[in-house]
């Protein structure tokens, strides 16, 4: 799945809108327990902004959407105008949904973990913030929602990246040199039989 990453998510026109959409994508068991603290925080001080969650059911009300599980997050992600996502530190590597979001040309808010660090670099395609500090995490938002040439300038490079270094194309190229390496490689040692 992770090479198919820029083939159906693509960037939208974005247009001039009253609410800035902040979009989550992911099992609530990936996302830290503390997100929806930073986001409260948020929405209060940014009357403009909404968020939707996407793959976890909720109770929707004022300006928070839960979506619950969807078979058209491609689309919701053209709709959004932020991604925030918060992984916890022991949640793997590449996160898939970061790589949608940034397909699309998302900027986005995330905890500096080696889920999201190793697709996207802080000030460049998004804005990390270390993982539990609920302040640093909802700044980044809020600068976001703020900032619209920046929310631009980091979405244009999040696309950017998508393509150039997670697209089929260069994946496939990678594992064919993987495997050419390997094949091309001596083959091991055994170690001498002690009879």
């Amino acid at each position: 799945r992770l090479g198919s990453v820029t083939r159906g998510f693509a960037p939208a026109q974005r247009l001039e809108k009253a609410r800035v959409v902040i979009i989550r994508v992911c099992r609530p068991d990936r996302c830290a327990p503390w997100f929806m603290d930073a986001m409260r925080s948020v929405l209060d001080r940014q009357p403009n902004a909404e968020l939707w969650i996407v793959g976890e059911s909720g109770c929707s009300a004022g300006r928070v959407r839960f979506l619950g599980a969807r078979s058209d997050v491609a689309d919701l992600l053209r709709q959004a105008d932020i991604f925030a996502y918060a992984p916890s530190p022991d949640s793997g590597s590449h996160d898939v949904c970061v790589l949608e979001a940034m397909a699309c040309g998302l900027p986005s808010a995330l905890t500096d973990v080696p889920a999201v660090n190793g697709s996207v670099h802080s000030g460049q395609q998004g804005l990390l913030a270390p993982f539990g500090n609920v302040e640093a995490f909802a700044a980044a938002v809020d600068r976001l929602i703020e900032d619209e040439s920046l929310r631009s300038r980091l979405g244009r490079e999040a696309r950017m990246r998508a393509e150039k270094e997670f697209s089929l194309g260069r994946l496939a190229s990678a594992y064919l040199t993987a495997y050419n390496d390997a094949l091309e490689a001596p083959p091991p040692r055994t170690a001498p039989s002690g009879r």
